[in-house]
């Protein structure tokens, strides 16, 4: 397992078998975190200024994904893979974040929080704008809550 000091992760709080099969990777401005085998579960992330791009490469639940940093952040699942019954959180600030889903990557349960004016995502070739929210503010226009919901 390798680790980075750009991101804070719980990875070293995992049981020792899902440390074997998490890698971190700092690259740039982007932190990658890979996954082999079956959804990891309970892994918490916060990017930063040093790293404010997140990459997903392999399924999560139960997780958390949170923007710690104060500029403009963009967390990936890349394609193929899935995020369950997670949170992303992008933070309060005024900067343009972007929740995106590449090609089949897939969400169920997923919450994004703090998503507001300026902040985009992307699913399933759509975009998704502030403009696109349910008027109950819950969800978006078009997109099943049961894949995707706001908090």
């Amino acid at each position: 397992m390798a680790t980075s000091s750009a991101v804070d992760t719980n990875v070293s709080n995992l049981p020792a078998a899902d440390q074997a099969r998490t890698d971190i990777t700092t690259t740039g401005t982007t932190t990658t975190v890979s996954v082999t085998g079956p959804a990891l579960s309970d892994l918490v992330v916060e990017t930063s200024t040093l790293a404010p791009s997140l990459t997903l490469d392999g399924s999560f639940k139960s997780s958390s994904f949170v923007g710690g940093a104060a500029i403009p952040e963009k967390f990936t699942v890349t394609g193929g893979n899935r995020v369950k019954k997670s949170n992303f959180v992008l933070g309060s600030d005024s900067f343009k974040d972007t929740v995106k889903f590449d090609g089949n990557a897939k969400a169920k349960k997923v919450t994004i929080k703090d998503f507001a004016d300026g902040d985009k995502l992307k699913y399933k070739g759509d975009t998704y704008k502030a403009s696109d929210i349910r008027a109950d503010g819950k969800g978006f226009e078009g997109l099943s809550r049961k894949e995707i919901r706001l908090a």
